[in-house]
């Protein structure tokens, strides 16, 4: 978990209730495993981060594809594909990124801030160090929400009952309650936005804490 209802999600999570290593799991997955019912929490925002000087040095002119081939990024582990999720709506191409693995929550935040890489931060997490100008947005419109979901065993027990009400509370005050969707306007300007200096992008939008 990354701060309450902040975690790096990956899919192979809503396998765990499915083979029985745990009763309950918070996923990306959607559709209910065997033996579960799934609850839709909302949907997690990610920010692409980054230190400012990385930004300057590695993105002068933007997120272009030459320059995100070249920059080391930020994964959680093997199975973190956020930052080329990211890239991939940004440029609507794949680019391959170099990557250094890091499992830790706080490390990962730690790390972008240390100028060590670029990565996709729960916005909640990052925006602490975005105010403090420790962090900067890669592009500041350019927002990643992943929906998340609650897979609990299909059981009648009461710690089950309780602990779901207690992860809908959290998410209820946590979590977006519906994802942003790609506006129209957004394909008009997506080679604007690999274009866009960062010393541009970052005045696009403040990091809205609330």
């Amino acid at each position: 978990m990354r701060s309450s209802m902040c975690c790096k999600m990956t899919r192979h999570t809503g396998s765990w209730p499915r083979r029985g290593h745990v009763l309950a799991a918070v996923t990306s997955v959607a559709k209910p495993v065997q033996g579960c019912k799934s609850r839709k929490l909302g949907a997690l925002r990610y920010c692409a981060t980054v230190s400012p000087a990385f930004a300057s040095r590695r993105f002068p002119a933007g997120v272009p594809a030459d320059a995100a081939a070249r920059a080391p990024s930020l994964v959680f582990d093997h199975k973190d594909r956020l930052q080329e999720d990211w890239i991939r709506r940004v440029l609507r191409r794949d680019v391959l990124l170099l990557a250094h693995r890091l499992p830790s929550t706080q490390a990962f935040v730690s790390a972008a801030a240390a100028g060590v890489g670029w990565g996709m931060n729960p916005q909640a997490l990052a925006c602490e160090h975005l105010a403090a100008g420790r962090l900067v947005e890669l592009l500041p419109d350019w927002p990643l929400d992943a929906p998340l979901y609650w897979q609990v065993a299909n059981l009648q027990i009461l710690v089950l009952d309780t602990l779901t009400q207690s992860v809908l509370r959290v998410s209820a005050t946590t979590l977006l309650r519906q994802p942003e969707r790609v506006k129209a306007a957004h394909g008009r300007r997506r080679k604007a936005a690999s274009r866009l200096p960062l010393r541009c992008a970052r005045r696009v939008r403040r990091c809205r804490c609330e």
